[in-house]
């Protein structure tokens, strides 16, 4: 069955809606281009491990799409302004370097930011004990009713 009349407009409850955000932006603010090439090199730099040869051989591998040096060359060179990294490739691109600066980057104006595993996982106990006092709450106001 075809997905091709699924609706992708609509803002899920958890995700606050962009708009009033974008009424604050001049024209070119969201041109992301410069800071996310900074940002790849960056990323590229701190990952000693890996050449770019590694690195461009590791993406590929994992989206089994082609990806040369030259390319991550072009991609990264401030010169080369015409040459933008894949957005599909920046998943695996992040996975391999161990940087999300990239990702965060592009998140950072939309207001978002990135949790690493210890964060994320913070996040989640002070969520489940607000739902907790919620509900301890609400029990002890049906209990005065009675």
């Amino acid at each position: 069955m075809s997905n091709t009349n699924k609706r992708i407009d609509k803002v899920p409850s958890a995700q606050l809606p962009l708009i009033d955000k974008a009424e604050e932006l001049q024209p070119g603010d969201l041109d992301m281009g410069l800071r996310l090439k900074a940002a790849l090199t960056e990323a590229i730099k701190g990952c000693k491990r890996l050449s770019r040869y590694d690195i461009c051989s590791k993406i590929s591998e994992l989206t089994g799409k082609d990806l040369s040096k030259t390319m991550l060359d072009q991609y990264t060179a401030e010169s080369k302004e015409a040459y933008h990294f894949p957005a599909e490739m920046l998943t695996a691109f992040c996975r391999v370097t161990g940087s999300f600066e990239p990702l965060a980057v592009l998140l950072e104006p939309l207001g978002c930011s990135i949790l690493s595993g210890d964060e994320a996982h913070e996040l989640e106990i002070v969520r489940m004990e607000r739902r907790i006092a919620e509900m301890q709450r609400k029990l002890n106001e049906m209990k005065g009713r009675r």
